[in-house]
């Protein structure tokens, strides 16, 4: 990898679409679409994705890696927690391994915590736990709005 790779967290292109998915997709694409034009300033992309995932076609000449052995958010934190360390991991989908500090993470809202009753009591008991962490530990913390970065500040403290 360059100086400048940064690697994607690419669990999301091996599960059904939700609105995140699409959002941490069309995010990817465009940031291949801009690499194939030479786009200065936009890193080099390795994507990483668990074992099983099929990469969609978009992808194709771009560098994905496949990790592991395992799947979902045991893959993301024992797995892709310890590959390539010293890569800048870029984490679209409000999840990431926690014990990576070297990583941009995008948490899209507060929701589990402004309307938990939306949620089953698993999703919701692990977002309580992640979310915080992941917005401490990580280097850089994006959102997809002001009001969702209101929310996380409210919540969680200023950055």
């Amino acid at each position: 990898m360059s100086r400048r790779a940064m690697l994607v967290n690419g669990r999301f292109l091996g599960r059904s679409v939700t609105g995140v998915d699409r959002f941490a997709g069309e995010l990817l694409r465009a940031l291949v679409a801009l690499r194939r034009q030479g786009g200065d300033g936009v890193p080099d992309l390795k994507v990483v994705v668990p074992r099983g995932t099929v990469v969609p076609d978009w992808l194709s000449d771009t560098p994905v890696a496949v990790c592991g052995r395992l799947g979902s958010h045991a893959w993301e934190q024992l797995e892709l927690a310890r590959f390539e360390p010293e890569g800048l991991l870029l984490n679209l989908c409000n999840s990431g391994p926690l014990s990576r500090r070297r990583q941009l993470a995008v948490i899209h809202d507060a929701a589990t915590f402004r309307v938990p009753d939306a949620y089953s009591w698993k999703f919701r008991a692990l977002y309580r736990v992640m979310s915080p962490r992941l917005y401490h530990g990580s280097q850089l913390v994006a959102t997809v709005s002001e009001f969702s970065r209101r929310e996380l500040a409210a919540l969680f403290g200023a950055r």
